[in-house]
C-alpha cells in the first residue's frame, strides 16, 4: 500500500525578523526584569508574550487582544523557534495579553523598564540643545466619560470634538519649537517685507550634487513674552523667526490654483440642469450651496460670486376646471470671476512660517536654525504609524483605563522597533551609497535610500514552512529568500538562518 501524505503549511513572512529585531532590543529580558506576574502565571513569560504579541500588531496591522490566539495557533512552530520556547496558543489568548496591559500599566515598573530600555536602544550625544519639544495627538472612541478617567472630552486633532479621547504625548529634541500664530499676526509681521522696510537674507543649501541652491529666505525679530509661574510673573525674551520656505511656497500656490479651477467648476455647475436632479430655485439654499463649495475648497475671498434672478412669464392655458392665467417662474444664475487682488494677497503668505527659539543668535543663527528645521526627525510621520498601520491606536476597542494605559504604552515599544528599523537600514545604505529596489509594487526598477520599515516587512510576505508527513517521517521545507530579503536583511545585520534554521527540527523541547 502506497503510504499516506499529508503537508500542512504555517505562514512565516516577517515574524523572524521582526522577533530577532526585538531579542537584540532585549525586549523580552528587559519585560522579565522589571514587570513581575503574580503567581498564577503559566506558559511563556510575559517578555515572551510581549515579543510574540508585537510581532502581530506590527505584521498584522491589528492590536485587537481577540485576533492573536487564532493566529499564533497557525504559527506555533515558527513562533516557538523564534522566541526559543516551545510556544501554545493559549499564550496569547485575551485573558493572558490583558494581563500583559495590566503589567504595562504600572508606572514605577513602567519608568524603570523605560530607562533600561533606552540605554540599549539611544545614543546620547552633547547636542547643546538647552530645550525638549514635545508633541501630541489624540485618540477617539466610544468611551464612558468620567471626571478622573483616562478618556476626556476637548480639542480633537481627528475632528471628533464629540468623542471621549485620550491624549499622547511625544517628546523629540529639538533645537526650536514651531509657534503657531494666526493669519492676521503672520500678515503683520510680514507688512514691513512687503513694503520694502525689511530686508529678507537668503538661506542657501548645498544639494547632492554639490550644487548651491536657494531654499528659503527670512529675517528675525525678538518678542517679549510673560508668564506666571508658581505666582510669579516670568519674563523672557524670545526670537521669532520669520522664514519663507520657497518649495513650499510653489507647492502651495501650484494647490492653491487648482482649487480654484474645481471651485469654479462646481458653482458654475450649479446652473446646469442634471438628468434626476432638479436645479435649485430657491435663492437662500443656492447661496447656501456656493458657500458650502467655497469653504471646502478654501477659497473664500478669491472667487467673486454673483446670483443674479431672471423673472420669465408664462402663459397657461385653461384645462377643465381651472382657467388660462399668466405664471411668472424665477430662475437663479450663478456668474463666478476670480478676484485678482484677494488671490494675489493669498499668494504672497504662502509658504511664510513663524519659528521661536530662545537660543542665542551666536549658538543658533537664522540660517543655521532653518537648515536644523529641515533635517529634523518629524514626529509628525511617527503620530501617523501610532494611530494608523501598523500600530492602529485609533479606533480603540478598550474601556478599562488601566488597559488603554497599557495598551498605549504597547504601542510606543512598537513604534520604536520600526523607528530603529528604519534607521539602520537607511544609515548602512547612507555609508554605502547604495540603493535598495524591488520595494515597489509594479515598478521594479525603482530605489531608494530611504526605505521605510513598512515597506521592508512587505518584502517578506508570502514565507511559508511546509511540514510534509509521509507514513513516520516527517520534512520541513521553508520558502528560499528572495536577493531582496536577503540583502534587507544583511543592512540589519540579521543572520539568514533565523529562517533556514526553521527547516531543522527543532531543539526545543515539546
Amino acid at each position: 500500500m502506497a503510504e499516506e501524505l499529508t503537508v500542512t503549511t504555517e505562514r512565516v513572512d516577517d515574524i523572524p525578523l521582526l522577533i530577532t529585531w526585538m531579542k537584540r532590543m532585549g525586549l523580552a529580558g528587559l519585560t522579565d526584569e522589571h514587570f513581575k506576574p503574580n503567581g498564577n502565571w503559566q506558559g511563556i513569560s510575559p517578555g515572551r508574550t510581549l515579543t510574540g504579541w508585537l510581532a502581530h500588531i506590527l505584521s498584522e496591522a491589528d492590536h485587537r487582544l481577540n485576533q492573536v490566539q487564532d493566529w499564533a495557533a497557525k504559527r506555533v512552530e515558527t513562533l516557538s523557534s523564534s522566541l526559543g520556547a516551545q510556544v501554545r496558543a493559549l499564550d496569547f489568548s485575551d485573558d493572558r495579553l490583558a494581563s500583559v496591559l495590566d503589567l504595562l500599566s504600572d508606572d514605577e515598573s513602567r519608568a524603570s523598564f523605560e530607562a533600561s530600555l533606552n540605554r540599549r536602544t539611544m545614543r546620547v550625544h552633547d547636542l547643546t540643545a538647552e530645550c525638549i519639544r514635545i508633541d501630541s495627538t489624540t485618540a477617539t472612541g466610544y468611551w464612558k466619560v468620567s471626571e478622573e478617567g483616562l478618556f476626556q472630552l476637548g480639542h480633537s486633532k481627528d475632528h471628533r470634538p464629540d468623542l471621549p479621547q485620550l491624549k499622547v504625548v511625544l517628546a523629540t529634541l529639538d533645537p526650536l519649537s514651531l509657534t503657531q500664530v494666526p493669519q492676521e499676526t503672520l500678515e503683520n509681521y510680514l507688512q514691513p517685507v512687503w513694503s520694502g522696510e525689511q530686508a529678507v537674507m537668503s538661506i542657501e543649501r548645498q544639494d547632492a550634487e554639490g550644487k548651491v541652491e536657494k531654499i528659503a529666505e527670512g529675517y528675525e525679530s525678538q518678542e517679549t513674552l510673560m508668564a506666571v509661574i508658581n505666582g510669579q510673573e516670568v519674563k523672557w525674551i524670545e526670537r521669532r523667526l520669520i522664514v519663507r520656505s520657497l518649495a513650499h511656497a510653489k507647492a502651495a500656490e501650484g494647490a492653491l490654483r487648482l482649487r480654484l479651477e474645481k471651485a469654479e467648476r462646481e458653482l458654475k455647475s450649479l446652473n446646469d440642469r442634471k438628468q434626476g436632479k432638479r436645479r435649485i430655485t430657491d435663492e437662500p439654499a443656492l447661496r447656501q450651496a456656493i458657500e458650502a463649495i467655497l469653504q471646502q475648497y478654501q477659497v473664500e475671498g478669491c472667487l467673486e460670486v454673483q446670483v443674479t434672478e431672471q423673472v420669465r412669464e408664462r402663459q397657461v392655458r385653461k384645462y377643465g376646471d381651472r382657467p388660462a392665467e399668466n405664471r411668472s417662474e424665477r430662475q437663479f444664475f450663478v456668474s463666478v470671476q476670480r478676484n485678482e487682488v484677494a488671490l494675489q494677497k493669498a499668494i504672497r503668505c504662502l509658504g511664510w512660517r513663524v519659528y521661536g527659539t530662545n537660543a542665542p543668535p551666536e549658538i543658533l543663527s537664522l540660517e543655521q536654525a532653518v537648515l536644523a528645521y529641515r533635517e529634523e526627525y518629524l514626529v509628525e510621520r511617527n503620530f501617523g504609524r501610532l494611530k494608523g498601520k501598523p500600530l492602529s491606536l485609533t479606533p480603540m476597542y478598550l474601556e478599562d483605563d488601566r488597559r488603554a494605559t497599557g495598551l498605549t504604552r504597547l504601542l510606543s515599544i512598537g513604534l520604536r522597533v520600526l523607528t530603529l528599523i528604519e534607521h539602520v537600514a537607511r544609515s548602512q545604505l547612507a555609508k554605502t551609497g547604495e540603493k535598495l529596489g524591488g520595494l515597489y509594487a509594479g515598478n521594479p526598477a525603482r530605489t531608494t535610500d530611504r526605505p521605510t520599515t513598512e515597506a521592508m516587512l512587505r518584502a517578506f510576505k508570502d514565507i511559508f514552512l511546509n511540514f510534509v508527513k509521509i507514513g513516520g517521517q516527517t520534512y520541513r521545507h521553508i520558502t528560499p529568500l528572495s536577493e531582496l530579503q536577503m540583502k534587507i536583511l544583511a543592512l540589519l545585520n540579521i543572520p539568514s538562518n533565523v529562517y533556514s534554521s526553521l527547516a531543522i527540527h527543532s531543539a526545543i523541547p515539546p
